[in-house]
């Protein structure tokens, strides 16, 4: 390493009474340091952030965004980068070193100013300083403290060689940005960690006891584990989505007639959450081989979703010979406008004799309320029918839902495998996505077990 560039995030608030806690740099370079987080700032957890870049090449951008949605892995939140409008993350390329406001500080930054910067970012950079650089500042975005500054820090600073070290900063600057250390209750920390992601390289001979730190340029362990500990992915306003199948608890054989697994909540909720669950394995003939389900899990607050479940027998015991139940359901609250509508097929009970057929689906979807409908074969001893149903807004940024079915190929003959690509609308996401899939229809011949994966 050049030990002439001194490439530091230099800390700078909008309160300079704090000690580094704005993380801005004035020199070129920026270092990973152990992770701490300073309280106030931390965003709403699934908070989805907009970035834009205020110049630069296209080689640099796609750089940047590349390692910056390298937290996206381990922290519920979203950098959405945008070529115009708002946005809270402002990056600029001045030949001012590497530096990012902290947190929620960035809203406070007048809009026509940058809230980072990245100084010396080009074509000839090397693969692990756009790492580590750009990691590190979005640590500081997300509200990450620099290590060397969390009370649990412990390296013992040789004072006079510190100061030849970081010239030329003055003695005052160096004791802000360098020495001092946060105070416990104001931050949230980890025990010390070397490879932290944001700590700083420090030689060793800065130190009375010859122990320096590594220059490191990804996330270590204790970074991701305490990102996702801040930042969790089980976000009760957004919602939860897992799945559970019956052959993770037992083998295939032999089948068993009640199946059952308890799921606990990590922390509890306040109040009893909306569920929806929905089938997306089945391999049943009488006995039940294996079976697998899907849900959505919704804090009873929330208006982003709404969610209930919707069973036949509402209607009581149906008449020999219905094929299908239909019922008017009503949104309370009403929406705004047309929400989008998903059904999840999560129960079914029809004759041992009859074809298995059967299909959950929304009609006729308006502000007010939607129509759901449960059908099967004509002529099918039909007992029961029970479907979830998940409505949300149209205007929903970062989720999209839909349906699709075998109409790509004729009915007959059967396929044992029936598959198609689906493709996301260009621009919906910017990572890697979670995609949840249930079942609301199928068509089998009762002759044959049914087994859908």
């Amino acid at each position: 390493m050049d030990t002439e560039k001194i490439y530091m995030c230099k800390p700078k608030f909008l309160n300079e009474e704090y000690p580094g806690q704005n993380l801005r740099s004035v020199t070129p370079g920026s270092w990973p340091w152990s992770l701490a987080l300073e309280k106030r700032f931390f965003w709403p957890n699934g908070k989805r952030l907009q970035v834009t870049f205020l110049g630069s090449t296209a080689y640099v951008k796609e750089k940047i965004r590349q390692y910056a949605q390298v937290w996206e892995k381990y922290a519920n939140i979203d950098f959405r980068f945008v070529e115009t409008g708002p946005a809270e993350i402002r990056i600029a390329f001045k030949d001012d070193g590497s530096w990012s406001y902290v947190g929620t500080e960035n809203e406070r930054i007048p809009a026509e100013k940058p809230t980072m910067n990245f100084g010396w970012f080009d074509r000839n950079t090397r693969e692990e300083e756009f790492s580590r650089t750009t990691i590190h500042e979005f640590g500081h975005a997300l509200g990450c403290i620099h290590e060397h500054q969390s009370p649990a820090a412990e390296i013992k600073w040789d004072e006079d060689r510190l100061l030849k070290y970081f010239k030329p900063w003055d003695k005052e600057t160096i004791e802000r940005n360098i020495i001092s250390k946060y105070a416990q209750g104001a931050v949230v920390n980890t025990p010390f960690d070397m490879r932290s992601i944001m700590l700083y390289f420090f030689p060793a001979y800065i130190t009375t006891n010859n122990v320096g730190t590594p220059l490191n340029s990804v996330l270590s362990d204790q970074d991701k584990a305490f990102i996702n500990r801040i930042y969790p992915f089980q976000n009760r306003a957004k919602g939860s989505f897992s799945s559970f199948s019956t052959l993770e608890n037992r083998p295939w054989y032999p089948p068993m007639f009640l199946n059952s697994k308890q799921i606990e909540f990590d922390p509890t909720y306040l109040q009893t959450p909306k569920i929806a669950v929905g089938l997306n394995l089945l391999d049943i003939n009488t006995q039940l081989f294996a079976a697998g389900a899907a849900w959505a899990i919704f804090q009873e607050t929330t208006n982003d979703y709404t969610t209930n479940t919707f069973s036949t027998l509402e209607r009581g015991q149906l008449p020999a010979g219905q094929n299908i139940v239909s019922e008017r359901i009503d949104f309370s609250p009403q929406f705004s406008d047309r929400p989008k509508v998903m059904i999840w097929l999560s129960g079914i009970d029809i004759g041992n004799n009859d074809n298995f057929q059967v299909k959950a689906y929304a009609t006729q979807p308006n502000k007010k309320g939607f129509t759901i409908n449960i059908s099967t074969d004509n002529g099918a001893t039909f007992h029961r029918g029970v479907a979830s149903w998940i409505a949300y807004s149209q205007d929903n940024k970062g989720v999209i839902g839909g349906s699709d079915d075998t109409s790509y190929r004729p009915p007959y003959p059967a396929q044992e495998k029936n598959a198609r690509k689906i493709t996301f609308p260009s621009g919906t996401f910017d990572r890697e996505s979670k995609v949840i899939i249930t079942i609301n229809q199928f068509n089998f011949d009762s002759a044959r077990n049914l087994r859908l994966i």
